[in-house]
């Protein structure tokens, strides 16, 4: 299956589920073009630049001005969400509602913000997409910030 990581940064996250043998491919999208060009050389330095593809683009704005990209998300196994600070835009929300009621993929929801992560699931429950598993992980220890993953 393929892998869609909206907000990849450099890769990390992709990479290490590829590099235990969940995926076959992926596809990278992020706004900052240094990180693409970061995810590109990872991929690269790890044997697995025939299974990514990566756009700079806004994936609020990437699947409302290009609906033919839809198609290359077709057969998406897992959906890896680690947006800014902010909340998920509602176009994003709305590709991915319709992306786990089509093709049952698996979303891991990693979040910096754990009140906007809230508000994000909220409108997931709302289409029957529920929170299977919450995690907070405390990166930054003695410091007000925490880390939350969730699976939906």
């Amino acid at each position: 299956d393929t892998i869609l990581d909206l907000y990849c940064g450099a890769g990390s996250i992709w990479l290490s589920f590829l590099k235990m043998g969940i995926g076959k491919s992926v596809i990278g999208i992020e706004t900052v073009s240094e990180s693409i060009s970061d995810a590109w050389h990872n991929a690269k330095i790890n044997g697995m630049e025939d299974h990514a593809m990566f756009l700079v683009w806004q994936a609020e704005k990437m699947f409302v001005l290009h609906p033919q990209l839809i198609d290359k998300c077709k057969n998406l196994g897992l959906i890896i969400v680690d947006p800014p600070r902010e909340w998920l835009h509602k176009n994003v929300v709305d590709f991915l509602i319709r992306m786990k009621q089509e093709y049952q993929s698996k979303i891991l929801y990693i979040s910096c913000n754990p009140v906007t992560m809230a508000r994000d699931i909220e409108l997931f429950a709302e289409a029957e997409i529920h929170c299977k598993t919450l995690q907070a992980v405390d990166m930054f220890p003695h410091t007000h910030h925490i880390e939350v993953i969730g699976v939906l």
